[in-house]
């Protein structure tokens, strides 16, 4: 039976190529994963933070009124959510930080207008909505918010009402287009893409053999690994500079502190270097590693925010800033940074949760990584 022996022969010649198997049987049920991503980032889980700055009138609130009306009007059937806050910063704060997706500000005046319009006099009732103005969610988040403030005017005066709606957008929202939102995912991709380059650079050391030479030599393991990253780190600002010029020829402008955006970005070449580094440990050649690096490619790619947003369930919880299980990547927050700075022109007194975050998972990688290298490539025999 010659056919059982090019079966066994078949099956021997898979099993070395394990990672192209693994990669095969894979790539279907990883993007089960990212259609289930994408499906929970479009749900509808919106909330709105009130912030009640109405002084009142004759023994009557509205504002602290329609706050407490407004939480008994949550149900299953409204895709909407209120809470309050104590001052404009803080309902700020938690829109940076993903937690809200609106803020309605009830004015000192709100009691004084809704009793005039009772009256029957003419006037309009004041209220101001603030939000990332690009977002979906706010959209979605000020056109239910405005619904629920007629609602309220109708049940309490029983007239028509009359409102003068303000909005206001959070940062430079409000001039961003959806180009201008997809580029900090873009840029922060293009530090992705160093995974192969650095790990080819440590591999092919070993595939060559000049590796030998490097432990004849008695060269330490950290200078053998800071000279590789130096010159990754080069590669890196190559691209992302490339990838800037092109994105600013097309009408792309950065708003944000550029001396912020250098720090997030070098952070984050030395953080995929760490990880390039695991990814050189668990490989041998070039083929593999060009095998082996496209799951956490596709991993860094998809579910960190660079090419689209996404949402995951929070583990834990500092300074307002939620670590989820995308957060476990360090793209991720590199991500939310750059957002922040571009978006919001934030300080580096504002993305501090995501740098520690960041800087933390890039240390781990190089821990985890000249370890497991070490063992595997630097060991004379």
């Amino acid at each position: 039976m010659k056919i059982l022996a090019i079966i066994q022969k078949s099956l021997r010649e898979q099993i070395r190529q394990v990672w192209l198997v693994l990669l095969t049987i894979s790539m279907a049920p990883f993007f089960v994963g990212v259609y289930y991503l994408m499906w929970e980032t479009s749900s509808m889980d919106i909330t709105v933070s009130i912030l009640n700055l109405d002084k009142g009138i004759k023994q009557q609130n509205h504002g602290n009124e329609f706050a407490s009306w407004a939480l008994s009007q949550e149900s299953d059937s409204l895709p909407i959510s209120f809470n309050k806050v104590k001052d404009r910063e803080t309902g700020i704060d938690r829109i940076r930080n993903k937690k809200t997706e609106a803020l309605l500000i009830l004015p000192s005046n709100f009691s004084i207008a809704l009793n005039q319009l009772s009256a029957g006099e003419a006037v309009k009732v004041p209220f101001e909505i603030t939000g990332d103005l690009s977002d979906i969610n706010y959209m979605v988040a000020a056109i239910w918010t405005h619904e629920m403030i007629v609602k309220y005017i109708g049940e309490e005066g029983q007239v028509d009402s009359f409102t003068k709606f303000t909005e206001t957008p959070a940062g430079v929202s409000g001039d961003l287009d959806e180009f201008d939102l997809y580029v900090p995912g873009l840029i922060i991709l293009s530090t992705i893409m160093l995974m192969f380059t650095a790990a080819i650079a440590f591999v092919r050391e070993s595939e060559q053999k000049t590796i030998i030479r490097i432990k004849l030599s008695k060269a330490k393991t950290w200078e053998l690994i800071s000279g590789i990253s130096l010159v990754q780190i080069l590669i890196g600002f190559i691209s992302i500079l490339l990838t800037l010029g092109i994105a600013a020829g097309l009408g792309f402008e950065f708003s944000g502190s550029w001396g912020i955006f250098l720090v997030i970005l070098s952070i984050t070449c030395l953080s995929i270097i760490g990880f390039s580094l695991i990814v050189a440990a668990l490989t041998k050649t070039v083929n593999q590693v060009l095998i082996v690096g496209n799951f956490p490619l596709f991993l860094f790619m998809f579910f960190t925010g660079a090419m689209m947003p996404v949402h995951g369930p929070t583990f834990f919880s500092f300074a307002e800033y939620d670590v989820t299980l995308p957060g476990l990547m360090s793209p991720y927050h590199a991500v939310q940074a750059l957002k922040k700075v571009s978006i919001y022109e934030a300080g580096l007194n504002e993305i501090w949760p995501e740098l520690i975050c960041l800087s933390a998972i890039t240390i781990f990688y190089f821990i985890i990584g000249a370890w497991l290298f070490r063992r595997k490539h630097l060991r004379l025999s």
